[in-house]
């Protein structure tokens, strides 16, 4: 396959399929994982994370090629586009449109995985991220040349930060999902000296 004049997608995203958590959360949080359900007044659905709904259907987070223009968009996971969660699907996709290589980058928790919050327990907050993480790795199984797994992180916690990008580094994972604005969850800004063991793990790996 000629890469002349080919791409690279520097920000993809994968409509996650609805077990990436209740399949591989430890047991004893299981009930607790993040999950879709059906909205019964909308009849669409949604992803659930604790107690909180998301206020968009599942398929918003594909809506390309969608039937009808935007804001419409899938409402249930069974009308979204194969491409946007199965990984061989991606790639005849990106073959297609002359794409190389894409970063990845996930939606249900958020740029900086704040949504995970919501489950106001530390210990389940940090298995949703590893669980994530170990998810990108097996999804980019079918080829790993042309996939760019990016790590999310629990930054409310910067050891777990810091342990979790040398966790991730060994299994593969290319770059960091970070927040911007930490101020705005009550942490420290990006320059504080709290978040030294973030960039220590970075440079590390």
């Amino acid at each position: 396959m000629p890469t002349l004049d080919w791409v690279i997608d520097s920000d993809t995203h994968i409509t996650e399929p609805p077990d990436v958590w209740t399949a591989r959360l430890p047991a004893k949080y299981r009930d607790q994982a993040p999950r879709i359900v059906h909205d019964k007044t909308w009849d669409w659905d949604v992803w659930q994370i604790g107690e909180s709904r998301a206020a968009i259907t599942v398929g918003h987070t594909a809506v390309a090629g969608w039937k009808e223009p935007f804001p419409a968009a899938p409402k249930r996971f069974e009308e979204v586009p194969k491409a946007a969660h199965d990984a061989r699907a991606r790639l005849a996709y990106m073959d297609s449109i002359v794409v190389w290589a894409m970063a990845l980058y996930p939606n249900v928790g958020g740029f900086g995985n704040e949504a995970f919050l919501k489950l106001d327990d530390p210990e389940l907050m940090l298995a949703c991220v590893r669980a994530y993480n170990d998810f990108l790795i097996d999804w980019i199984a079918p080829d790993p040349r042309r996939f760019i797994p990016v790590l999310a992180t629990p930054f409310w916690d910067p050891k777990a930060t810091a342990e979790e990008i040398a966790r991730g580094a060994l299994k593969g994972h290319k770059g960091v999902l970070f927040t911007g604005e930490p101020q705005k969850f009550g942490q420290p800004s990006l320059g504080d000296p709290h978040w030294d063991p973030l960039w220590q793990a970075a440079c590390d790996a």
